[in-house]
């Protein structure tokens, strides 16, 4: 997946899966958008797409189901010098892609087996620790 900045996009275009928050500039409300703010705001989010995953959200899951290896996700908390160009700065829509490969390896988008909802929180810490570390492993 490519996390593309959306400044100067046609809003809603259909090249680009816009997973940011509604309403800036045109484009559409995401399900996956980042509802919240702050330094700590990835750690949040990651929690909280992790345990919306966890819960069965079909808006959360059915936006997950949407995308694809070569989905172009786009938002406005990234940063780069052209659009065609992969992000420069971290970004929610890292997390979003995290969770979809997570999801696809153990089939959470086909069905949730009971099993699987426990290791859910498992990638979710990782995601933060990651963060907490400034994305050094």
């Amino acid at each position: 997946m490519l996390i593309i900045d959306v400044h100067g996009l046609v809003p809603n275009t259909a090249e680009v899966t816009y997973v940011g928050r509604g309403g800036k500039h045109g484009w559409t409300n995401s399900a996956l958008g980042n509802p919240f703010v702050g330094n700590d705001a990835l750690v949040k989010y990651s929690a909280w797409l992790f345990a919306k995953i966890k819960e069965r959200d079909e808006d959360i899951l059915a936006a997950l189901r949407s995308l694809t290896p070569t989905s172009v996700l786009g938002c406005w908390c990234c940063t780069a010098n052209d659009n065609r160009e992969p992000k420069k700065r971290r970004c929610h829509a890292e997390i979003v892609a995290a969770a979809w490969r997570y999801c696809q390896t153990r089939g959470l988008l086909n069905e949730i087996i009971e099993s699987d909802l426990e290791a859910v929180r498992e990638p979710a810490t990782a995601v933060e620790e990651h963060l907490v570390n400034g994305g050094r492993a």
